[in-house]
């Protein structure tokens, strides 16, 4: 372990070791994302089987809305 003199006599590690090992502890601790699992032929889409009207463009109704939808012509 690489130290340095430190106060009263009490040897210490140095910043550059300090700071290796937390890179090398962090990078042990954090998992690394699976893209190798990613498979798009996997994803499946449901519609719905009763869709609600389109709401007029800049209604009240639009800007009442805190979610997203999807319309079918």
């Amino acid at each position: 372990m690489p130290t340095s003199n430190g106060v009263n006599g009490h040897s210490v590690e140095t910043d550059d070791h300090l700071f290796e090992n937390g890179v090398k502890a962090a990078n042990e601790f954090v998992q690394k994302p699976a893209i190798h699992d990613l498979d798009a032929s996997k994803l499946t889409v449901t519609l719905t089987k009763n869709p609600g009207k389109v709401p007029e463009p800049n209604s009240e109704e639009v800007w009442a809305m805190k979610t997203a939808m999807d319309h079918s012509k």
